[in-house]
């Protein structure tokens, strides 16, 4: 299988899209750090191998052994990725699984 792309999630906030700053996927803050969630495999016929990571900010992710604050986590993560389109090398789109 070919080199997974990597995509990061995040909630839409006053922050441009394209920026290297955004809200933090637990309590909003502004941040710069990324959380790799986990590999997910898009597609049927043709396979495209994406690494997803979040947004996290230090402070939530010291508490992401925090059974509560994981399930949030996790949640936010998984809403997230539904809404996911992808496109493979031929530039066809795939929806998240």
């Amino acid at each position: 299988m070919s080199t997974p792309q990597k995509f990061d999630i995040y909630y839409d906030s006053k922050m441009p899209n394209d920026g290297w700053l955004q809200s933090c996927i637990v309590c909003d803050i502004i941040t710069s750090k990324l959380h790799f969630y986990k590999n997910v495999t898009f597609g049927t016929t043709i396979k495209v191998n994406v690494d997803i990571y979040s947004y996290l900010c230090s402070t939530c992710k010291k508490k992401l052994n925090n059974k509560d604050i994981f399930e949030i986590y996790e949640t936010n993560c998984e809403e997230l990725i539904t809404n996911i389109t992808i496109k493979d090398q031929s530039n066809q789109s795939h929806q998240s699984p």
